[in-house]
This record gives C-alpha cells, sequence and structure tokens, in this order.
C-alpha cells in the first residue's frame, strides 16, 4: 500500500494525516477481504502499527502478521540523524547502502527549501501518539505473528521486543547486524525464506 503523501511531495506528506493512513488502509483491507478467505499483512515500521491494528480488527481473517521494525518503543540514535541530514543535504557516496535504503524507504521527493520540512511536525506528532495506543493492544493479537527486530534499529528500542514477547504468540527474531532501513545481506536471505515458508503453510 502507497500511503497517501508517501512517494510524492514534502508537501503533500505534510497535508496528509494519521486519520487518511488509517482509513486508506482499512479499505485496502476490506477489499481483500471481499476475495479471500484470509490473508497475510507484512508491515515495516509505522506500517506494522497498522497491521497489529487490522489483525485485533479482524482475527479470524488474518492468516500471518509479518511485521519489520515494529516502533513500540522510539529511541533516534546518532545514525538516524546523521542519515536524515546526508539525505537531506543530497550528500552521500554511492557506496552508502544505509543512507540510500533510508531515502528509498522515506519515499518522499526532496525539496531544497528545508524550512517546508517543518510542517511534517504534525505527522509526527500523531505518529508518537499512535505508537502507545498501540503498544498496549499488544496483548490482544490472537494471530500468529512473526516480528523481526534489528540489534542496530536507529529508531527503534530494543525493549520493544520484551514488550512482543510478552504474548506468547508473537514470535521475535533480532537480526544482530541490521538496522531500521536496511536488513544486510547476510541476513536478508533467512527473513525471505521465513516468509516463503510461512506464504506456504
Amino acid at each position: 500500500i502507497l500511503l497517501d503523501g508517501h512517494g510524492a511531495s514534502v508537501k503533500d506528506f505534510a497535508k496528509s494525516s494519521m486519520l487518511r493512513w488509517k482509513k486508506q488502509v482499512n479499505s485496502v483491507v476490506a477489499k481483500l477481504l471481499e476475495k479471500h478467505e484470509k490473508i497475510i499483512i507484512v508491515g515495516h515500521s509505522m506500517g506494522a502499527l497498522f497491521a497489529i491494528q487490522t489483525a485485533i480488527k479482524y482475527p479470524q481473517r488474518i492468516r500471518h502478521l509479518f511485521l519489520l521494525a515494529p516502533p513500540l518503543k522510539i529511541h533516534p540514535r546518532t545514525p538516524a540523524v546523521v542519515t536524515a541530514l546526508k539525505i537531506l543535504l543530497n550528500k552521500f557516496p554511492p557506496t552508502d547502502r544505509d543512507t540510500i535504503e533510508a531515502k528509498h524507504s522515506y519515499g518522499i521527493e526532496q525539496d531544497k527549501n528545508l524550512f517546508k520540512y517543518f510542517t511534517w511536525i504534525p505527522r509526527y506528532a500523531e505518529l508518537l501518539r499512535e505508537i502507545p495506543n498501540t503498544r498496549s493492544l499488544i496483548h490482544q493479537i490472537r494471530v500468529p505473528c512473526t516480528v523481526y527486530q534489528s540489534r542496530y534499529d536507529e529508531l527503534v528500542s530494543m525493549s520493544s521486543v520484551d514488550i512482543l514477547k510478552s504474548n506468547p504468540r508473537i514470535r521475535v527474531i533480532v537480526l544482530p547486524k541490521s538496522g531500521h532501513f536496511f536488513i544486510r545481506p547476510c541476513e536478508e536471505g533467512l527473513v525471505l525464506r521465513d516468509f516463503q515458508n510461512i506464504c506456504k503453510c
């Protein structure tokens, strides 16, 4: 799902909202459930929050949740700030995979007017409110759930792992070398094989 405002301009992202994103996810899921008895939902970061909420809404219709870096607890680290600055200034070598993957994940057209990015503050404020709301729902998950959390996640605290493990239906795997935006090639195969096996079940 390409959420409203993503893959567009800085202005488009600022004009969107958490409510609009939720409505979009609900609409897509409802259409999928019209055609399929059960579905698998994959979510990364904020998308993982929406996936959790959807699983609680349709516990009989979700076959599996496959989540990457769900931000149940936030702890931004210095690399996150450095990476954001490199993307904003468009100054990084073509070999910097971490920054390249982060830029791809941002999915927003760059704007030379850096002050326009301050219009994103309401969106981040909404996300920060959404995190504790979703965190309180973890115990309600009744569908099989696989979560991959990265040891070197630049944004998500490792304490999220303990929260997830409090629900026995959630299987948590920690990737020892990856980050929030970039799963290292040496660990990517593990994630892909796991997902393929889930799809075959």
